[in-house]
């Protein structure tokens, strides 16, 4: 039996958090950018590296127009994928004597990125239920047709006979399954994806509370 010692044990679980980190991190990215575009992305990864930036550090940093940087800025601390912080210079708080830093809280994020991924694979369960639901009288004559040819099959029928049973379902009701083979397996796609997300964010999020 192979014993660990202490530091052994450390060095091990500080290789495995930075990995989760990194993953954690790269995933965080991707979804800046699908849903709010590659200059969005920019800048995020910008946060990422330089920690805490000003507004106009942001701008000559990635090089966006002023304008667009602020939309983007907007955009991105309305959906709490950058937080805000305010530094102020006085006791009064006067803004023209205020520092506001943005930066990205990559633990935070992955929690609020978590608690979307767990509607949206309550929200794929719900659909493929529906559309379950919706084609359930189709779905069980097609389970029927195919154990009526199965047990003629093992019977030795003849093809005719065979083809016969096969005609039972319809050209319309035979596209209606393809229709409702190929959102199910999108759905499962998704689920399956969601569910890789989930697992990585957990195991990140648990990683960084216990490290």
């Amino acid at each position: 039996m192979i014993r660990w010692s202490l530091l052994e044990r450390n060095l091990w679980c500080g290789d495995l958090h930075k990995a989760l980190a990194s993953l954690a991190t790269a995933t965080l990215e991707s979804i800046v950018q699908e849903r709010f575009g590659s200059r969005c992305a920019r800048i995020f990864r910008l946060l990422l590296r330089k920690k805490h930036l000003e507004q106009k550090q942001i701008e000559d940093f990635a090089m966006i127009p002023a304008k667009e940087a602020k939309e983007m800025m907007y955009k991105m601390l309305s959906s709490n994928v950058v937080t805000l912080q305010e530094i102020p210079k006085t006791p009064d708080h006067a803004p023209s004597r205020t520092f506001y830093l943005y930066a990205v809280n990559v633990l935070s994020s992955a929690r609020l990125l978590l608690q979307r991924c767990h509607k949206s694979a309550a929200n794929l369960i719900e659909r493929r239920q529906h559309e379950t639901k919706e084609n359930r009288r189709l779905l069980e004559k097609s389970q029927r047709v195919e154990a009526i040819l199965a047990s003629m099959q093992a019977t030795g029928a003849e093809e005719a006979q065979l083809q016969e049973i096969e005609e039972m379902i319809t050209a319309p009701e035979r596209q209606q399954l393809e229709s409702l083979k190929h959102n199910v397996n999108k759905i499962d796609a998704s689920e399956n994806q969601v569910d890789e997300t989930i697992f990585l964010l957990e195991s990140y999020i648990n990683s960084t509370v216990k490290h």
